[in-house]
């Protein structure tokens, strides 16, 4: 095997080390200039929305400003304009916890540009910073303590993590989207709103954890005791019945006697009598009837919570059938 020289290797080396220094400062400064581009489009933005005034001209201009101020600092972060502009953009707009972020930034990075004219830019931060954090509003997201494993909350699509749950959380003044999923419960999603210097708490009580799953209880047998029930009333109506035909007879022959002249008075009970023995006889009939093939129909059970008994049953002035069990 043939070895290079040192002297040949230290000088492939730094050759290399220059190289990719130069790759990485040309990356650098694509970056810059890309940057230093969608700056000044979003102060062009700014100018017209009045974005840095109260209150703003422009608002859609003002959005605009906005998004490219911000791609702009996040593509060269070492532009402190760019981030000092975003937070009175941001500040114009009521974005006022996006705001208060901005300006913290500004506050701690600002001493250590290599500008020194923007040293300056951290006490105009706290000075804004003093101003602007009692008009934040704030939410707590309150989650069940027993919650299922794998729970991910989410506020505005910016995922929170467990070590936030329950904390104060600075938000904008508006509409908010809070939403929680978990393979172990359906997905839960709330809407709401704040408004300057509002507190709210926010229970993510749909995710609590999940319920074990109760197996179906079988389904209880028909009870035999509702027709029963029946055939015992329609034979107490036919025993009642039969009693009222027997008093039609008895009638018709005292008002009749052994003659063919019938006193009208009582032919008339007598016809009453037999009229509700007919109604009566023929109700019950119908409902033993019915009730026998109900009972017919319906299936036995060995349960003791559904036994039936059927006995006779007499009261006052009264006869018929007692059915007794459980339904």
């Amino acid at each position: 095997m043939i070895r290079a020289p040192r002297a040949l290797s230290l000088i492939l080396s730094c050759a290399l080390a220059s190289s990719g220094a130069n790759a990485w400062a040309d990356a650098a400064a694509d970056n810059k200039q890309l940057a230093t581009d969608l700056f000044d489009k979003a102060v062009k933005k700014m100018e017209a929305g009045k974005c840095d005034q109260q209150p703003i001209s422009d608002r859609e201009a003002c959005a605009e400003a906005r998004d490219l101020f911000r791609r702009s600092y996040e593509i060269y972060p070492a532009g402190l304009g760019a981030l000092r502009n975003l937070a009175y953009v941001e500040l114009g707009l009521g974005l006022l916890a996006s705001a208060a972020r901005s300006f913290r930034e500004l506050e701690r990075k600002a001493p250590d540009d290599p500008n020194p004219k923007r040293h300056v830019w951290a006490e105009y931060a706290q000075k804004e910073l003093a101003s602007l954090e009692p008009r934040i509003p704030h939410v707590t997201l309150v989650v069940p303590k027993e919650h299922p494993a794998a729970l991910e909350v989410s506020l505005d699509g910016a995922i929170i993590p467990p070590p936030a749950w329950g904390t104060t959380l600075d938000v904008d003044p508006g509409t908010h989207v809070v939403r929680a999923k978990t393979a172990a419960c359906p997905p839960f999603e709330i809407s709401f709103e704040v408004a300057e210097k509002e507190s709210r708490s926010v229970d993510v009580s749909a995710c609590a954890a999940a319920k074990p799953v109760e197996a179906p209880k079988p389904a209880s047998p028909p009870s035999r005791v509702p027709p029963l029930v029946f055939m015992g009333i329609g034979g107490a109506s036919v025993i009642v019945g039969l009693v009222f035909g027997a008093t039609a007879i008895s009638k018709k022959s005292d008002a009749c006697g052994d003659g063919d002249l019938c006193d009208p008075r009582g032919l008339e009970d007598a016809r009453t009598a037999a009229r509700t023995s007919t109604i009566l006889t023929g109700a019950g009939l119908a409902l033993v009837a019915g009730g026998a093939v109900w009972y017919l129909l319906t299936p036995a059970t060995a349960s003791a919570d559904h036994a039936t008994r059927v006995s006779p049953w007499a009261g006052p002035g009264a006869l018929g059938l007692l059915a007794t069990g459980s339904f």
